[in-house]
């Protein structure tokens, strides 16, 4: 599954299959890199990793599972032009994306951690969008150095922070349960601490599935000093479950 960000403007959205990625919004992104993950054979709050801003980035325990997918999105800051080596390390399904182009696929499962798969990359002097998909995983690392393996300053990794134009943004938890005939989703939405006190709009669900907009109403306020608010969705068919797009917003942003 795939997480699309798309928090602005107190907007969340994300691509589900039969597992969900975690929330994603600047604030929980945040500048040390949040990422979660859980797995939906599990249900209950995501877990949430830190990722360091520079250096070895490396998420750690995952959890193990047929289920699990887990979606990170950073910056490569490059200080300087020149050729350099990402190595990728793990014991999943991995794939790296650079500036949008996939570098280095890895289909899960894999029977061996690997030490590190080496991917060449020539990069200009600024910053660089990075993905990084991992399915099934343990454990994954990525770092960058210099074509004599050595350490360089010249890469910083970073994840993305909080921009004034995200005042407005939501804060989402997604909970999954099942159903006899499919599953429901809870959803937990919270303001971010930065939220003007005078933001005071409903909340607006929608959720499309293969077969068109399944559910589409506002579900609630979130009154200052209110910051939070529950919302348990209609059972979702087992036939609507493919590419299923959630998004949250204040009405009117």
């Amino acid at each position: 599954m795939l997480l699309r960000d798309r928090a602005r403007a107190g907007r969340l959205a994300f691509l589900a299959a039969l597992g969900l990625a975690g929330p994603a919004s600047a604030e929980r992104l945040g500048p040390r890199g949040q990422i979660a993950s859980f797995q939906i054979d599990a249900p209950g709050a995501p877990r949430s990793v830190v990722v360091p801003r520079q250096g070895e980035l490396a998420v750690g325990k995952l959890g193990a599972g047929a289920k699990t997918r887990t979606q990170l999105s950073g910056t490569l800051r490059v200080a300087t032009e020149g050729d350099y080596l990402l190595i990728a390390s793990g014991d999943g399904g991995a794939k790296l994306e650079v500036d949008g182009r996939i570098l280095f696929e890895e289909p899960a499962p894999r029977v061996y951690y690997a030490a590190g798969d080496v991917v060449p990359v020539h990069l200009a002097a600024g910053d660089h969008p990075v993905r990084i998909s991992l399915a099934k995983a343990q454990s994954f690392g990525l770092r960058a150095v210099s074509p004599d393996f050595r350490p360089t300053s010249a890469l910083e990794w970073t994840t993305p922070s909080p921009a004034p134009a995200d005042s407005n943004d939501l804060v989402v938890d997604v909970r999954p349960s099942f159903e006899p005939d499919g599953y429901r989703l809870e959803l937990q939405i919270a303001r971010p601490r930065s939220a003007p006190a005078d933001l005071d709009r409903p909340v607006e669900v929608e959720v499309r599935g293969a077969n068109g907009v399944l559910f589409s109403a506002a579900v609630g306020r979130l009154p200052y000093p209110r910051a939070e608010i529950r919302v348990t969705l209609p059972v979702i068919r087992l036939a609507d479950i493919g590419s299923l797009v959630v998004t949250v917003r204040h009405a009117g942003l």
